[in-house]
């Protein structure tokens, strides 16, 4: 089964990516899961423009300014949690529509699949980041000062820089959650996805639940393994299972549930909590990065209202009697997003050097800080999308399988 926004190539998440695996059924039309996917594009790209703007501070800066500027990017931190659901929704889909419940051609198929579709356009991106820092000079910031040892290339390389704090951000910083992605999909052939086949929904919550809490329990640090991104991905893989798998358990869980009232009542809740959190403590306007109880809940909240946002699209879309889907899913398959949302995967890959960069420039320029806002805004902004695009055609694209190409 394919689950691809015909006929549009589909693209990794942060760094999730739908299946190209195909059964008997006709291919799915999900350009609202692209489009998902564009809106959450554009908030990660807006919440590190805010990120470049605190991490190499403004020489002065007139606070009004810096507030509204800045202040309503807040919320954006927590994409990475909606784009994990999307992940094992997407990686879900074939699965829960084929007979077995299971992969065509096995768990070896699927893991060169998948090495094929996210590593080669991640270690393009690696040689890339290491280039701009080192022919503009960046070395000395944090996130570049470590990037040659040893120690952080094999990280990088083995996919394990997201569990080190100190090589985590070394050389593209928001590549950790590739790392974090890579090992949910390990995760999900050899774990999750057998525990769903044998005892359903209620036991791969469970289990899923208990592996995200096994790193507070043993002492880890929790800010660097992100491990409710296990509970995450799991509802996106329930919300597959729901909308597509035809076992009693599932069947009940789709027609007694109101999708649609679910996720309207959480991305309120997640938009009224943001607005009171930032009431409360002005001091969030300088933070650089959300501590990881402010990560936790918010991801969680924002991740299970995506979940229930798919479902519902899914529903509307695939009903044999709705001639005319809902005004949400009309916007969101709109062209402009479900480009994005094509793009996606090379656009996290490239974006953060290219913003980085671009201001690290104007320091070096001395500009205003009113000047340095605009441009991070309007010229930063431009061209970040269009190297994600340029990345895509030039790396990405040869890496998608042959019907996708096209």
């Amino acid at each position: 089964m394919q689950a691809t926004t015909s006929p549009k190539p589909a693209s990794v998440d942060t760094p999730g990516e739908r299946e190209t695996a195909t059964s008997g059924k006709s291919p799915l039309q999900l350009d609202y899961v692209d489009g998902i996917r564009g809106l959450l594009t554009l908030a990660v790209l807006l919440a590190h423009v805010r990120t470049t703007l605190i991490y190499i501070p403004l020489h002065t800066v007139n606070f009004a300014l810096f507030a509204v500027s800045t202040v309503w990017m807040w919320p954006a931190f927590y994409s990475v949690g909606m784009f994990v659901a999307i992940s094992g929704y997407c990686l879900m889909l074939p699965v829960a529509r084929s007979q077995d419940g299971w992969f065509r051609g096995g768990i070896s198929d699927y893991l060169r699949r998948r090495t094929r579709r996210m590593l080669p356009p991640y270690y393009a991106a690696l040689v890339l980041s290491l280039i701009l820092a080192r022919l503009t000079m960046q070395n000395h910031y944090m996130m570049y000062s470590k990037a040659w040892t040893r120690e952080s290339l094999a990280s990088h390389m083995m996919m394990v820089h997201n569990l080190f704090l100190k090589y985590r951000y070394s050389i593209d910083a928001p590549c950790w959650t590739v790392a974090a992605e890579w090992q949910l999909y390990l995760l999900f052939p050899l774990v999750l996805l057998p525990i769903w086949r044998r005892f359903g929904i209620p036991a791969l919550l469970g289990v899923s639940a208990a592996l995200s809490l096994l790193p507070f329990l043993c002492g880890a640090d929790a800010v660097n393994y992100h491990s409710w991104y296990i509970f995450i991905f799991a509802l996106g893989m329930c919300g597959a299972a729901i909308q597509y798998h035809d076992r009693l358990q599932e069947k009940r869980w789709r027609k007694n549930i109101s999708w649609s009232k679910i996720a309207l009542w959480l991305y309120a809740a997640f938009g009224l909590l943001c607005i009171a959190d930032f009431a409360l403590h002005n001091h969030l306007i300088w933070e650089y990065i959300p501590n990881w109880k402010r990560f936790c809940g918010y991801e969680l909240l924002a991740g299970t209202a995506c979940v229930a946002l798919m479902v519902y699209g899914g529903q509307r879309l695939h009903e044999a009697t709705d001639r005319h889907p809902s005004m949400v899913i009309r916007f969101l398959s709109h062209p402009w997003l479900t480009l994005i949302g094509m793009f996606s995967y090379s656009h996290y890959l490239v974006h953060f050097p290219i913003l980085f960069t671009i201001r690290w420039l104007t320091l070096l320029m001395r500009m205003p800080s009113t000047y340095v806002i605009f441009i991070m805004y309007f010229v930063a902004i431009p061209i970040s999308l269009t190297a994600g695009y340029l990345f895509f055609l030039l790396v990405e694209k040869r890496f998608l399988p042959s019907h996708l190409r096209k």
